[in-house]
């Protein structure tokens, strides 16, 4: 459950911040139809594209994910760019058309980006479940809606929020969210061109995006920290402004719009506390998973990292622990496949770094998102399986070069 809850509070956050925002600076000035029809057809495409993917991805092996995203992410970047440049006179004066149609592509994108993992994550409830009517298919579909309630809810609570923010702080609340939002796209593009070697092969490369990557796990906080405090500025004006008007009437209209402040403030306060627990807190208890093994810690033996193919033979996970020479304790698993294959990868992938993987009956696990490996698929790239590690079968034992794993030690840094 938690799993499903995380990963889809992970995938539409962006959208549920990002979306109320781009709607209030197309709202701002004349023509209210045309904006209509332009946020209308932003969904519409973004949906289409996010679909067309899902289905692709499902049923073909025609599209692969990072190229998927590297074509919504480059021109995403783009348009961030350009729309915080027209961000000032689209508040001051109201939004023209060449704004509008920013604000639809970014719109647009940003459904392309979130729509994919949620149409597909429902087919894999039942992965490895003999029924769908048990408690485990009934925890994740629970997850997956909380999930999506709780970026709707912060979808509505930003957009009341926006309405009743001062016009002098919106533009500096606005601004800092698109370029934190442009900052989490270009770490993520950075992560995807890296995954398909789009990256220049010198030795610093590997490191500087890893580093980038760990730095960009905290701008979803950074965001929710900027709001945090839109959201206690409007709490703190509902009380600091007296009720303005000549007559008691427009005195009680002033009240009641300061009341109305006040809960917009606080429903925006809660929702986004309840997004920032879950991608802490949650998220923490989540990553400890299930129990797990410990992993066996290995040396070398002739050069070579050897172990016996009776005891890695039995058709089970087994994790192993490997100090390189700087003291870095590098991770690897090793699992039968077939009866002269063997599924070897590091005890990390790509995606969700050095959390691990476990076994549940025939299938591999990833320890952080629950995504569901077949055992067969281990040792080949790609996705959440784990980041394939070279391998020898002779004399009745597997061997491991230790310089993999020495090339490889910065991913358990």
């Amino acid at each position: 459950m938690l799993a499903y809850l995380i990963n889809v509070v992970d995938n539409t956050w962006l959208l549920a911040l990002f979306a109320p925002i781009a709607l209030f600076v197309g709202r701002r000035g004349d023509s209210p139809r045309r904006w209509r029809a332009i946020a209308l057809g932003a969904l519409a495409l973004g949906l289409a594209a996010a679909l067309t993917y899902a289905i692709l991805k499902r049923n073909t092996g025609w599209v692969v994910r990072e190229y998927y995203d590297i074509a919504i992410l480059w021109p995403a970047l783009l348009a961030f760019a350009l729309f915080a440049a027209l961000l000032w006179g689209s508040l001051r004066r109201g939004a023209k058309l060449p704004a509008r149609i920013l604000a639809g592509i970014l719109l647009a994108l940003m459904v392309a980006r979130a729509g994919p993992n949620l149409f597909t994550y429902p087919l894999d409830f039942d992965v490895g479940l003999d029924s769908v009517f048990n408690m485990d298919y009934l925890a994740k579909a629970t997850g997956y809606l909380a999930g999506i309630l709780l970026s709707l809810l912060a979808y509505v609570a930003l957009g009341a929020a926006l309405k009743k923010t001062p016009s002098r702080a919106l533009y500096p609340l606005i601004l800092i969210s698109l370029i934190i939002f442009f900052l989490f796209l270009a770490v993520d593009a950075a992560r995807v061109m890296y995954v398909r070697g789009m990256f220049p092969r010198y030795k610093w490369i590997p490191g500087l995006v890893i580093d980038l990557m760990r730095g960009g796990r905290r701008l979803p906080l950074a965001i929710l920290l900027v709001w945090t405090f839109g959201s206690f500025a409007l709490i703190y004006l509902s009380y600091a402004t007296r009720p303005k008007g000549d007559n008691p009437a427009l005195v009680r209209k002033s009240r009641k719009a300061l009341r109305l402040q006040f809960q917009s403030g606080a429903f925006l306060l809660l929702t986004l506390l309840a997004i920032g627990v879950t991608l802490t807190y949650l998220r923490f208890l989540d990553a400890r998973g299930p129990v797990i093994s410990e992993p066996e810690r290995v040396g070398l033996s002739a050069g070579l990292i050897r172990l016996d193919l009776e005891v890695v033979g039995d058709g089970d996970l087994h994790r192993y622990e490997y100090a390189t020479e700087d003291g870095t304790l590098t991770r690897f698993i090793v699992i039968r496949k077939s009866a002269t294959a063997f599924g070897v990868g590091l005890d990390a992938c790509d995606i969700c770094g050095p959390t691990g993987y476990y076994q549940r009956g025939d299938q591999v696990v990833c320890k952080l998102c629950d995504v569901v490996m077949n055992k067969s698929t281990i040792g080949f790239p790609g996705g959440c399986n784990p980041v394939p590690l070279a391998y020898a079968v002779a004399a009745g034992q597997l061997t491991i070069d230790p310089m993999d794993l020495e090339s490889e030690k910065r991913r358990f840094r």
